[in-house]
Order: C-alpha cells, then structure tokens, then sequence
C-alpha cells in the first residue's frame, strides 16, 4: 500500500481495466459450486489461491 500524501497532496492514478488475463501453471486443487470456483495455480516459484465469481457452464469462456 502506498503511504498517504503529506501536507495535502494529491495523487493521481491510471486504472487500466483488463478483460482477458492469462495464467501459466499447474492447477492444484479446484472446488466447484453454483456461483464460483475456488482454485489453486502453481507456477513452481509459489501458488496463488483464486476464486471466479459468477455463472460459468463448462466449455464457454
């Protein structure tokens, strides 16, 4: 997190908004339910826990 401006500065940030993002890695370990599905990406260096919010039917993107 970055520290909060001193003496009333303001700062200004760029969001870029990414609807495609692509993951390399083994999954290990994956839970499905209605709305969402839990996983677990391995790259080798670390694993990363995700969660995919929404309606998802396998086979579509």
């Amino acid at each position: 997190m970055d520290p909060a401006p001193s003496g009333g500065e303001h700062r200004s940030r760029s969001v870029r908004r990414r609807d495609n993002v692509s993951l390399v890695g083994m999954e290990s370990g994956k839970a499905e339910r209605n709305m969402d599905v839990h996983f677990t990406l391995d790259d080798g260096t670390g694993s990363v826990d995700f969660i995919r919010w929404g309606v998802w039917l396998p086979g579509t993107t």
